[in-house]
């Protein structure tokens, strides 16, 4: 154990290769001047990790699946790292289990994914992409005009999910005149009459919106919320925008109700089956789809932001301290 205190403890980020050209400095500068190592692998899959980070005190991931097995077979562990917000890489009942606090960044990138979402908001409500398509073409105002465009203060936009995401776009919505309503059970009615916005049910919300965002996380119980059956309660030319997790959407309800018209357009941040890799996905075709990859949280400052808060919480998780976001704290208090 003296030996071990001395040479630190060893930090690995175990598919190093996703933040394609960077070296990891931040990392590098705060772990390694707390006296412990960084170390980068490039794991596909978790029999890798197992293979490469047995000595583990610290795992840190981005894809990368951790499961129970993972976390038997490095002794040493004291945390696990998700290089993001969603916690789907990992097995969090089975870290708890194990007393292995599990660290996200719910905090980095609030206002890029809200501006992505109420970016698409705008540019499929005002046609944006028919429009730039039709004059590329040489069709200048005779090609489609697509949806029937209404001014904000008509519109009611429907939030499911109120977490800080959901509330920063909120804030754009309001002051553009928009009428918001929310859906988020694990909130309490006080937060929602801060924002000055109309707590409903999930099924008010599909009923009512005229333009639906999803900001919740996946769960269980959100797997395949908005479905066929779900759509079906919605308004006629619903817009539907997710910039949260793809599987939360029923991508092949989707592409029917798109078809059909019952959803007059989407903004799709992710997708139910990433990634999309050939030109003949239906989306592709689909003049009244916004696609993006995944990519909603990004900008110069919260890669920065989100690079600094994962050295700094593995830092924490090694020094045997809980860090501020650890994801599973109720279940560790038990």
């Amino acid at each position: 154990m003296l030996e071990r205190s001395i040479r630190g403890m060893k930090v690995y980020v175990v598919d190093s290769d996703f933040f394609v050209d960077y070296d990891y400095a931040i990392e590098k500068q705060v772990i390694e001047a707390s006296g412990n190592e960084l170390i980068l692998e490039t794991c596909k899959n978790e029999q890798d990790v197992m293979d490469r980070c047995k000595d583990a005190d610290v795992l840190m991931t981005v894809l990368v699946k951790l499961n129970g097995t993972v976390m038997d077979a490095c002794p040493n562990l004291k945390g696990l790292v998700r290089y993001g917000i969603g916690v789907d890489a990992i097995d969090i009942a089975a870290a708890s289990q194990r007393g292995i606090p599990v660290c996200n960044f719910t905090d980095y990138c609030i206002p890029e994914v809200a501006t992505h979402a109420f970016s698409m908001i705008l540019a499929l409500s005002r046609n944006l992409p028919i429009f730039t398509r039709n004059v590329r073409q040489g069709l200048w105002t005779h090609g489609p005009k697509g949806i029937p465009m209404r001014r904000a203060s008509s519109r009611t936009l429907g939030l499911v999910g109120f977490g800080s995401i959901a509330r920063e776009l909120c804030g754009y919505a309001k002051a553009m005149g928009y009428h918001v309503i929310a859906y988020d059970p694990f909130l309490p009615a006080e937060r929602f009459a801060q924002m000055e916005v109309q707590q409903v049910t999930k099924e008010e919300l599909f009923a009512q919106a005229d333009i639906i965002s999803v900001h919740t996380p996946m769960t269980p119980d959100t797997f395949h919320m908005i479905n066929k059956d779900t759509i079906a309660q919605m308004k006629d030319g619903v817009i539907i925008i997710n910039t949260a997790r793809g599987p939360i959407i029923c991508e092949a309800d989707l592409i029917e109700a798109l078809k059909s018209g019952k959803v007059a357009a989407a903004g799709l941040d992710v997708v139910e089956f990433e990634t999309i890799t050939t030109s003949d996905h239906p989306y592709a075709s689909m003049d009244n789809v916004i696609l993006s990859p995944h990519a909603a949280y990004d900008s110069v400052e919260s890669t920065l932001d989100l690079h600094r808060k994962a050295a700094n919480t593995a830092v924490t998780l090694c020094s045997g301290e809980l860090p501020y976001n650890t994801f599973n704290k109720k279940d560790l208090a038990h």
